[in-house]
């Protein structure tokens, strides 16, 4: 007898009960092996705004590029350096200290450092250029290894400022510490939720409070505001979005034996913009029905994994699309789509697997079929890569006996370069049922192009894909920039040239070519229109200064300032 499970994800198995134990006791209700991995650590992929985004556009190739295994049981990402360097968190087994490692960007181990440590550990490298390694003690590590101070948190760090702050949680109390790890501010809560810590950009920390809600701390640590409904519990989640909205998400209460999970934007003054039902299961499958972290991309757009699909929600809180990726089943607790990391020409990359289930004689067979998948922002799949193992044992009693399989653990990381990285664990057939942390390398080196800001009178501009800097100026994607400015746009696929319009005047540029025409006249451009991520961009000094306006470059903030009234 065959059937086809819900995916689920093995990430939620190995989360929820590797380091206890290698394999379930007999009689086992399902139930109790998974619990998503996002409630066990946090995504060490995202930013202090955790917006899923990355810097770098990815390869499009789908080559492996090389494996790195330490023999640990466990292996954590923590952050890609500027030279490319990986660095992660690993521990042997339960009880044993937690090491760090730094991988070159060939899959070479260049160092590990042990700490004294146990559980669970974060990283983020800080302003300074060192690692903060948070393992039950902060270890501050130089890039080469090396210890160059700790200092005790008992707990994990949440965050890091731009002016080197940290922050950090343990039992309950939340701490803003200076780089030596004295303590400025704290707080502390039953209520509150460890991985629901973020930081705005202009230092404002946001955390979420069972009691209290959406709460929002000032630098000196007093509570500026609190958001909450009492329809609802459970609140979870948290992203900042580039328009200062604060996004999560609660559970409905008395809706039994239904489970409504409903998604909040919250501004930046503590007042409810919007709010919109994501998810409405039935209770007995509400653990199989798992959302992740939300991702909120360059133009606000956000995304997130909701068990078998990924689902995209516009900045005013409706339903862009959705795509399904598998059949939704009954199993219990699975967290089969991670959310995605957005590369920096806006392609959605995310980790998902499906499994099912065959009965085999006294034995189950359980396979497992994972994927990496590239989608376009508007919901269309680019390319995936598949992985296919299997994991055999008997739940019914006796002797177990584990398969091999690779489970994605987290969602892909993006280096400088445009190598992607993935973290798994792979599971040798043995009686010893060992498991084995594995990091994998996809694709190979693209070129990158250096990002820039665009302000139109002292406000910021977000596009669907970023401003570059290319031969000395700013290059902005053409609807967008027009669109801030605004003039009205034609393209002429045949002769690859736009003509935008704004009142009497006319402006026309061409694909490759050094040449615009303002009103008739010809015009000198140093760099010309170019089509780059499959979007047409176009200088932004002239076309700003051609439509009346001023453009000022600050280069601390790497930001192209456009004033006047065009």
């Amino acid at each position: 007898m065959k059937k086809t499970l819900s995916k689920f994800s093995a990430a939620a198995v190995l989360a929820g009960a590797l380091l206890q134990a290698a394999a379930p006791t007999p009689g086992m209700a399902k139930s109790a092996l998974y619990a998503p991995i996002d409630s066990m650590h946090p995504d060490a992929v995202l930013t202090s705004q955790h917006s899923g985004q990355s810097l770098y556009q990815a390869s499009e190739s789908l080559t492996k590029r090389w494996t790195f295994s330490t023999g640990d049981k466990v292996l954590f990402f923590g952050t890609v350096g500027p030279d490319g360097t990986v660095y992660a968190t690993g521990q042997r087994d339960m009880g044993h200290p937690i090491r760090v490692y730094a991988i070159s960007p060939g899959g070479k181990l260049l160092w590990s450092y042990e700490t004294e440590g146990e559980g669970i550990a974060t990283m983020e490298l800080g302003p300074d250029g060192n690692l903060y390694v948070n393992a039950e003690t902060v270890y501050v590590l130089s890039t080469k290894g090396k210890l160059v101070r700790k200092f005790a948190a008992e707990g994990w760090a949440a965050a890091i400022s731009h002016d080197g702050m940290v922050y950090t949680y343990h039992d309950d109390v939340v701490a803003a510490r200076t780089k030596t790890g004295e303590a400025k501010w704290t707080f502390e809560s039953w209520g509150l939720e460890p991985w629901s810590i973020v930081l705005g950009k202009d230092n404002t920390l946001y955390a979420i409070d069972q009691n209290q809600g959406l709460m929002a701390f000032d630098a000196a640590g007093g509570i500026k505001w609190t958001w909450m409904d009492d329809a609802y519990d459970y609140y979870s989640g948290t992203s900042l979005g580039h328009d200062g909205n604060i996004y999560i998400y609660a559970k409905k209460k008395d809706t039994y034996p239904r489970e409504i999970t409903v998604l909040f934007a919250i501004g930046p003054d503590g007042q409810k913009r919007w709010e919109l039902q994501i998810a409405d299961v039935q209770a007995a499958d509400a653990r199989g029905y798992t959302i992740q972290p939300f991702s909120v991309g360059n133009d606000g757009t956000m995304y997130f994994g909701a068990s078998d699909r990924l689902v995209a929600i516009t900045p005013d809180g409706k339903r862009k699309w959705e795509a399904k990726l598998f059949d939704y089943g009954a199993l219990d607790g699975h967290a089969g789509v991670t959310s995605p990391t957005i590369g920096a020409d806006g392609t959605l990359y995310f980790a998902a697997d499906s499994m099912t289930e065959t009965t085999i004689g006294e034995k189950i067979q359980w396979t497992s079929n994972n994927y990496l998948f590239a989608y376009t922002p508007d919901g269309k799949k680019k390319w995936s890569r598949t992985n296919a193992e299997h994991v055999l044992f008997d739940n019914r009693g006796g002797r177990k006996d584990w398969g091999t399989g690779f489970f994605p653990i987290s969602r892909p990381v993006i280096a400088p370069s445009g190598v992607m990285y993935m973290m798994g664990n792979t599971l040798h057939r043995s009686d010893t049922k060992r498991f084995e942390a594995v990091m994998y390398a996809f694709g190979a080196p693209v070129q990158q192009y250096e990002t820039a800001k665009v302000s139109v009178n002292g406000t910021l501009q977000y596009y669907d894909q970023p401003a570059i800097v290319s031969n000395g100026a700013v290059l902005v994607p053409l609807k967008g920039l027009f669109g801030s400015l605004g003039a009205q746009t034609a393209w002429d696929g045949a002769a690859q040239a736009v003509t935008a319009t704004k009142g009497s005047l006319t402006i026309k540029l061409t694909i490759g070519s050094k040449k615009a025409y303002v009103g008739g006249r010809e015009v000198a451009l140093s760099v010309p229109a170019t089509v780059l991520r499959g979007r047409t961009y176009v200088p932004l000094r002239f076309v700003s200064e051609a439509l009346g306006a001023d453009v000022q470059w600050d280069n601390k903030l790497r930001t192209a300032m456009i004033n006047g009234n065009p």
